[in-house]
């Protein structure tokens, strides 16, 4: 059998991290730093439609930050992954997924 390369390896665990739950995790801390910064509250926008309007329109931006911020992330975490001990690669590849271990 031939063994796959440790940078496709890397990329391939790297991938795992981009989970549905992930992505849900992600786009939540984009939403709070939005309304941290814009109150999208009834005290500051009494007018529904004025909120309706808001919460539609920093959907796109929240979908692209996520997106980014994941894309990031599994460029990043398979480039760490290339310099790790191979054991340590195959390990990972072939052993329980991450949030088992407790790294969630």
């Amino acid at each position: 059998m031939i063994e796959m390369a440790v940078d496709r390896r890397s990329d391939a665990i790297a991938a795992r991290v981009a989970t549905a739950y992930a992505r849900d995790r992600i786009a939540q801390a984009v939403y709070e730093a939005i309304i941290a910064g814009i109150d999208i509250g009834p005290c500051a926008l009494p007018a529904p439609a004025d909120r309706a309007w808001l919460r539609e329109a920093i959907a796109v931006p929240i979908r692209q930050a996520t997106d980014a911020a994941l894309q990031t992330l599994r460029v990043a975490l398979g480039q760490c992954l290339e310099d790790a001990p191979p054991d340590l690669v195959r390990r990972l590849e072939t052993g329980p997924r991450l949030p088992r271990l407790g790294l969630e």
